[in-house]
């Protein structure tokens, strides 16, 4: 029998650990082919769209940054399949101009329940009609997936970071994706850290959780954002 519920992943590419979680460095692909089947419960993840994303402003400190992994949606199709098979219920963020090209893949592998919506109270970059929401996917392998509450809306009201507190150009504030995961039990897998908003989300509501991130550098400001949350810097 197990003593601990983290010796059931793998021990490679482990970069910061929590009683609570395992942060890995490195490809989710090929972390995850190395994970057992039905060993998380919840995926809730942003993963890169192909939309070549940047800054619009000259001034912005993400104006040079590129997203690893953002030159092809089927990265998409690689990342689902391997998904659907260790989880039942999967968030998963998208934007107005993918959605139409990811929900036909996603329905091949889960069952769509519904697309919430981010109401980020302040718009966004872009120009004209600037956008002010972002879509989060809402699937479940099979319908024993179901939320804490049955009186949930789909719009969930969070106002987005201001640029000069964010620390990733595609961060998520860690209210909003409070609100997600205390609608669920068990283990949070998330694929695409980013700036471990997640994890900080997990580590707040003592859950369970897995992210995986390919770079360096923001498994570096993931661990400070956990260690700072739980007064250890």
């Amino acid at each position: 029998m197990m003593n601990n519920w983290k010796d059931k992943f793998p021990k490679e590419n482990r970069y910061f650990e929590t009683d609570n979680g395992i942060l890995y460095c490195g490809d989710c692909l090929k972390i995850m082919k190395e994970f057992p089947k039905e060993s998380v419960d919840l995926i809730l993840t942003d993963p890169p769209y192909g939309i070549n994303l940047k800054a619009q402003r000259k001034t912005s400190k993400f104006k040079d940054v590129k997203i690893k992994n953002d030159e092809n949606v089927n990265i998409i199709k690689k990342f689902i399949p391997l998904v659907s098979k260790i989880t039942n219920t999967i968030y998963m963020f998208v934007s107005w101009y993918e959605i139409g090209k990811i929900q036909p893949i996603f329905e091949k592998y889960f069952i769509y329940k519904n697309c919430l919506v981010w109401d980020k109270m302040w718009f966004g970059m872009g120009n004209n009609w600037r956008p002010n929401h972002e879509f989060i996917m809402y699937g479940v392998k099979n319908h024993s997936g179901k939320l804490s509450s049955n009186n949930k809306e789909n719009i969930l009201r969070h106002r987005r970071l201001h640029p000069s507190k964010m620390n990733h150009i595609c961060e998520k504030p860690t209210s909003l994706l409070t609100e997600i995961i205390e609608q669920h039990n068990g283990i949070v897998l998330d694929c695409f850290v980013g700036s471990g908003s997640t994890l900080v989300a997990c580590n707040n509501l003592n859950r369970r959780w897995v992210g995986i991130e390919l770079e360096e550098k923001y498994c570096e400001i993931s661990k400070r954002k956990i260690l700072k949350e739980e007064n250890l810097l």
